[in-house]
């Protein structure tokens, strides 16, 4: 769909609210999606879909912490190898 407002097209938001969920939008391009979810159904549904889905995925997935010496060991071998 292509609003005549701002003249967007929903499938492009719809990649960007995966992008948001993830937190891999700039402020700029978080603005436009939120005015898009805002001002537009579709893209409100979109958004309202894809929340849901991870919120079911997080409730039934359980995550398993890791220990920090795990995490420390990790980080060594980061920092001491070459690229």
């Amino acid at each position: 769909m292509v609003t005549a407002q701002s003249n967007h097209t929903c499938q492009s938001f719809a990649d960007s609210i995966i992008l948001y969920l993830d937190g891999g939008l700039n402020q700029q391009e978080e603005q436009e999606l939120l005015a898009a979810i805002k001002n537009c159904p579709t893209c409100s549904d979109t958004y309202n879909k894809e929340k849901a889905i991870r919120a079911s995925i997080r409730s039934k997935v359980s995550r398993k912490k890791v220990s920090p010496a795990l995490i420390q060991s990790i980080k060594d071998k980061i920092s001491h190898s070459s690229i």
